[in-house]
């Protein structure tokens, strides 16, 4: 191998090495570096409420805080428009409000056990690090406080249903926002809200419920 040959070759080497170092370096930047590099980056948002009764409650309706933001909700249309989940109970969805106060309504003649929700994907990377306000959480929100890397917050529901005076019914409100690549590894980064509400007897009336949420959780380098 002759030296001209030899010169090329550790050229080659060394800009490779270079356009590594600097994708890396690109890479750990959150969310710039992932704007840049990740291109197949899969983003998807999650909600979920299942709600479970220790008998039949009757003539249901609830205002249930969903996954929205600034009066958008992208989860919360996807399962009123027939797309989302349902089982355990047969009940009807509508999205109610708007803004800061959207909520979803879901009525049913009778529930024991039902659980329903939605996933969504979309083409632009979720803010995991601080979603508050940025990307589809829980809403509304008052109130909210930090402590380390939890964020809780005061929140509020309607139920209005017949049901026997001992009967517990416990119902689990949950948003996750999460995205997905694959280099060299598959990682991930998320953060997840959630509200669980407590609930005896008979009930009609708006209730103050509390709400907590956990943000940057997972991988944020993009390569390393």
């Amino acid at each position: 191998m002759n030296e001209n040959v030899k010169t090329m070759l550790v050229i080659i080497a060394g800009f490779a090495i270079a356009v590594f170092i600097a994708i890396s370096a690109i890479g750990t930047v959150y969310p710039d570096g992932f704007l840049l590099v990740a291109s197949d980056v899969k983003s998807t948002y999650t909600y979920d409420v299942m709600i479970d009764s220790s008998d039949v409650i009757s003539d249901v309706t609830l205002f249930l805080p969903v996954s929205s933001k600034k009066g958008n909700s992208l989860p919360g249309v996807r399962i009123v428009d027939g797309f989302g989940y349902s089982s355990g109970s047969e009940m009807d969805f509508e999205l109610f409000g708007a803004k800061e106060s959207m909520m979803m309504k879901v009525t049913s003649k009778s529930i024991r056990n039902g659980r329903f929700g939605s996933e969504a994907d979309t083409d632009v990377l979720i803010d995991t690090v601080s979603p508050v306000l940025n990307e589809y959480t829980l809403n509304p929100k008052s109130e909210i406080t930090k402590s380390g890397d939890l964020i809780f917050y005061n929140s509020y529901i309607y139920a209005k249903f017949d049901a026997k005076p001992d009967t517990d019914v416990k119902i689990i409100i949950s948003t996750t926002g999460k995205n997905e690549w694959n280099v060299f590894s598959a990682k991930e980064n998320s953060f997840t809200d959630k509200i669980t509400v407590n609930l005896k007897g008979p009930v009609s009336g708006w209730i103050p419920v509390k709400g907590e949420m956990k943000a940057g959780i997972g991988d944020y380098s993009y390569i390393l």
